[in-house]
């Protein structure tokens, strides 16, 4: 699918862990991502939504695996110095995430609404 996706014109690839098995050992979802990574011709972006699949991004993970970024929707600032791009899952804490140099936010809602949203850096 990686493959694909650049095939088609992505400019980048987004994955989350696997859901079906939550509580997945490190090492499992490590590989897991690992795989992607070195199937991506794109920059890979990981994205931890916990409360979703069962399996949290952690620290040690974002160290192991080649990425060019995390969406986060869990909010989880401690991330943020593990990662190359931080991208907030909404705009609940974007103040706090960008004050600890979050690079922004990812909201789904900006997909869907294209200009109706409203981008803060313009501001």
């Amino acid at each position: 699918m990686a493959k694909r996706a650049w095939r088609y014109g992505a400019d980048a690839l987004i994955c989350l862990p696997p859901y079906y098995y939550a509580g997945a050992p490190a090492k499992g979802l490590t590989a897991f991502f690992a795989t992607v990574a070195a199937a991506a011709e794109l920059p890979l972006y990981l994205y931890n939504f916990p409360r979703h699949t069962g399996n949290p991004i952690t620290p040690e993970l974002l160290k192991a695996v080649s990425h060019a970024g995390l969406k986060d929707s869990a909010a989880d600032l401690s991330l943020i110095g593990h990662t190359p791009r931080y991208l907030l899952g909404g705009d609940s804490q974007i103040v706090e995430a960008t004050a600890k140099e979050g690079a922004g936010m990812f909201r789904a809602s900006r997909m869907l609404s294209g200009n109706l949203s409203l981008d803060g850096t313009s501001a």
